[in-house]
């Protein structure tokens, strides 16, 4: 390993190393398989996972809904790791049309919602409920996730782990207008949209934190 990472960082000197499993200086990335740690690792991470049950192409494959991948996706961002999905493609380079479907699905989602997962960063508490958080500097992004069966938030969302600036306007990641706000003695409620809302499976509140 000297040898080779010596070999490859004259070539690219910014090159991370992932020498799973075995730690030290070759290790610069921890990638866990298959599953989402339970807090940040203090260390730079990404969740290596399938779409499907194989990281083959297996004919007839089940794959993972929309909702849960975009929900893996945030808790991943939010805990600052980094999602790996995998797809295997048909021995003839073609994807399955449901794992088109979905790519779609959270390509639609990513449009709206890009701001609170690229270049994002995590901040405690990282998780309330059904709430993810991310920031970018002082701008914090509360990503509320769609329940179990479910297409649309509660009419209502409390912020209470992180409050928005007194005074500072919240709004929805799509929507133009800032959304109405009441103060509470655990923090502030928020009152979503009644329409038509800019995305599924999860929606993005931006404000200033307190």
């Amino acid at each position: 390993m000297p040898v080779m990472a010596a070999m490859a960082r004259r070539h690219q000197p910014g090159l991370i190393i992932a020498d799973r499993t075995v730690g030290g200086l070759y290790e610069n990335i921890l990638t866990p398989e298959q599953e989402v740690p339970d807090a940040p690792l203090g260390h730079p991470w990404e969740t290596c996972m399938t779409m499907g049950t194989s990281w083959a192409y297996v004919e007839g494959d089940t794959y993972k809904p929309a909702r849960q991948i975009i929900h893996t996706l945030v808790d991943i961002v939010a805990k600052d790791g980094n999602l790996l999905l995998n797809i295997g493609p048909s021995p003839r380079g073609t994807f399955a049309p449901d794992a088109l479907e979905r790519l779609r699905a959270i390509g639609d989602w990513m449009a709206v919602n890009g701001e609170a997962i690229h270049g994002s960063r995590a901040i405690a508490p990282y998780i309330d409920g059904d709430i993810r958080y991310t920031s970018r500097g002082a701008t914090v992004y509360a990503i509320v996730l769609a329940g179990e069966g479910r297409d649309r938030p509660d009419d209502e969302v409390a912020l209470t782990s992180l409050r928005p600036l007194a005074g500072a306007p919240v709004h929805m990641l799509g929507v133009d207008a800032p959304l109405p706000t009441r103060a509470t003695a655990a923090g502030m409620c928020v009152t979503l949209p009644t329409g038509h809302l800019p995305c599924k499976h999860a929606w993005v509140l931006r404000f200033e934190q307190a």
